[in-house]
This record gives structure tokens, sequence and C-alpha cells, in this order.
């Protein structure tokens, strides 16, 4: 495959990287997966940990959005609340969270939290109250200005109050050539 071409000031040859795709809806992942705002901190880690994500749209049991639960809140939390565990060097000198899960009595989780309160709260109390949209025939070029203005990794697909779908900035990348 050969990339389009640009020259420099210089003369000297340029990459163009460009997007095959028109609108928003064609970078998005369809219909992303949501949790309940009732979820608790604890179980809210253990879905992100187990299905390998880093963050999940909230929504109602009407499927009302209500925010984004990302790791990152989940780990400010911890940190705030005082749950999370000192990583110590191990054996080989390396650092890992889990190092010291035998002596804390805390749970392992295997994205590397550890939570080890039983009474978390729900998410909605530490959740980000609200979601960064696009709509479904927004431009490619909007969905990365959006991206990059909030210095965010994701952008969720809306359509009123219904959510299509999520575009992270790994589907974008994906996507250009």
């Amino acid at each position: 495959m050969t990339l389009p071409v640009a020259r420099d000031d210089a003369g000297r040859t340029i990459d163009l990287l460009t997007l095959e795709v028109r609108w928003a809806r064609e970078l998005m992942t369809s219909s992303p997966e949501t949790i309940h705002p009732s979820t608790t901190v604890k179980q809210a880690a253990r879905i992100l940990s187990s299905k390998g994500f880093s963050a999940m749209p909230v929504a109602d049991e009407t499927n009302l959005l209500k925010g984004v639960l990302s790791q990152s809140d989940i780990v400010r939390f911890e940190r705030e609340r005082g749950l999370y565990a000192e990583v110590e060097e191990n054996h080989s000198g390396k650092k890992s969270p889990m190092d010291n899960f035998a002596a804390t009595g805390g749970e392992e989780l295997s994205t590397g939290f550890h939570l080890e309160a039983d009474d978390s709260p729900p998410i909605s109390e530490i959740m980000t109250p609200f979601l960064l949209s696009v709509g479904p025939e927004d431009s490619p070029r909007t969905v990365i200005e959006t991206l990059l203005r909030h210095k965010i990794h994701r952008v969720f697909v809306v359509e009123g109050d219904n959510l299509l779908g999520v575009i992270s900035a790994t589907d974008v990348l994906r996507k250009m050539i």
C-alpha cells in the first residue's frame, strides 16, 4: 500500500496519514456495555478488570446515561480513602501493586487494583457525572478535536439520550492509513 505523500519546505518527502471514514459512526464500537450507578466500587473494579476495560459508561435501568466510570476514578477513590496498598520491591527488584496482597489481607484484582474495604460505596459517588459525546454524523475531525481538547481517551456517540457507541483514541488510530 502506498501512503499519500507531500513535500515540506525543504523538499523532503512527508507521509500523510488519512482517515478513510466520513462519520463518527464508522469509528465507533457499537452498543457498549454499561454499568449501573448502584454497582459498588469493589464490584466495578472487578468488572473493569475482568473485561479489560479502562472505563465504562454508567446508565440506569432505563438506559439513561448518568456518567462514566474510569480506572482513574477508582484509583483516586482508593487513594483518598487510604485503601491503596503501598508497593514495595519484590525479590526481582521490580515493583508490583500486588506484592503486598498477602500481608494486607485485601483482595487481588488482575489489573493491579487493591481494595481492602468491603463497604465500598456505589459508583455514583465517584464516577464522572457527565459524558463527553459526539453525534453519529459528526466528522472524524470533530471526534479527534474532542479527544484532544479535553485530554480524554474515549468519547461516546449518542443520539439524544441514546448511547450508540464509544470511540477510543485507539479506534481512530486503527482507521488511519
